[in-house]
């Protein structure tokens, strides 16, 4: 590995020292997910913003990165996810408490506090990763419950609205909301992207499950989510449907989010700028600055991120 260079030095060196090893990444789109686009903008402090970058990273110039990794792999640190699988198949009763279902709010408790218990007791794993990996887990026991139940909440929609909601899931919707110029002066397209839980006439439904109770005022990921869908399909109104299921009866409470484009490109759009020519600089610099970034920790990946950010334009090319 050569000498690292900062990021604002890869931004204007050479691409890779062998281009002829990796195919040219330039022509390449950048897709945003809808679910990123509030990490993106400072609005999810549950992910991080280094999770983001590296996984839209690898979404943009998959062959190179995988290479990059396999080579690597001894240097590059333990993911959150690689810890979770190792625990998963390491501990046959959490990957029993993973695999059932569960029935209602009161199971993923239970279910929360037996895992937190077992983990607690593994003794080879230090504090922090245990911390880590709980959260991890209670994250996706959450979001696997919520999933189960998304369907029931959209039914239940129906009968309280007496409407019918369709497109649930259907279809990958896409939108360009940019370019980006590289450093041989061609374009990368920017794009975000998403799955919709569904449509009732002309508004745009996104279903959340609480797992206790409705949220006021809404969380501004949530809102951000649904104006990246009403940005996708253009369209004015959307309804955002907090589902909680009880024991005995459901309840559901829907909020009114329309399109907002003041919102939009004032505090989402610069946002994306700023990401995508971050990453787009990234990806021209330097073998060695992607050599750090896969091998470095969470907060040294956000301080390379940070300095392209700093220097990175809030506006897309024309």
């Amino acid at each position: 590995m050569g000498a690292y260079r900062t990021p604002v030095e890869a931004a204007a060196y050479s691409t890779r020292k062998n281009p002829l090893k990796f195919k040219s990444n330039y022509e390449k789109q950048i897709m945003l997910f809808a679910s990123e686009v509030s990490v993106i903008c400072g609005a999810n402090q549950y992910r991080e913003i280094s999770d983001v970058f590296l996984g839209v990273w690898k979404r943009t110039d998959k062959a190179y990165v995988n290479e990059l990794e396999l080579d690597l792999a001894p240097m590059i640190p333990e993911t959150t996810e690689e810890k979770v699988e190792r625990v998963v198949v390491d501990e046959p009763e959490v990957q029993a408490i993973l695999n059932s279902p569960s029935q209602n709010v009161a199971e993923v408790q239970h279910k929360l506090k037996a895992m937190q218990v077992h983990i607690d007791a593994l003794p080879h794993l230090t504090v922090a990763d245990k911390v880590e990996v709980v959260q991890a887990l209670q994250s996706t026991l959450q979001t696997s419950f919520g999933a189960a139940q998304e369907v029931h909440a959209i039914e239940h929609y129906e009968t309280q609205t007496q409407s019918n909601v369709q497109q649930r899931n259907a279809k990958f919707w896409s939108k360009r909301v940019g370019r980006v110029q590289s450093a041989d002066r061609k374009y990368r397209n920017v794009l975000v992207g998403g799955r919709i839980d569904g449509v009732s006439g002309e508004t745009v439904i996104e279903v959340k499950n609480r797992m206790r109770e409705f949220i006021n005022p809404l969380p501004r990921y949530d809102v951000v989510q649904l104006q990246t869908y009403l940005y996708l399909l253009d369209s004015t109104h959307g309804e955002l449907v907090e589902h909680v299921k009880g024991k005995t009866k459901d309840k559901s409470k829907t909020t009114a989010v329309d399109w907002d484009p003041v919102e939009w490109n004032t505090n989402v759009v610069p946002y994306l700028a700023r990401f995508a020519h971050s990453l787009d600089r990234f990806m021209d610099g330097p073998t060695d600055l992607h050599h750090k970034f896969l091998t470095d920790d969470t907060l040294k990946r956000k301080e390379v991120i940070r300095s392209l950010w700093m220097d990175s334009p809030a506006d897309f090319d024309q």
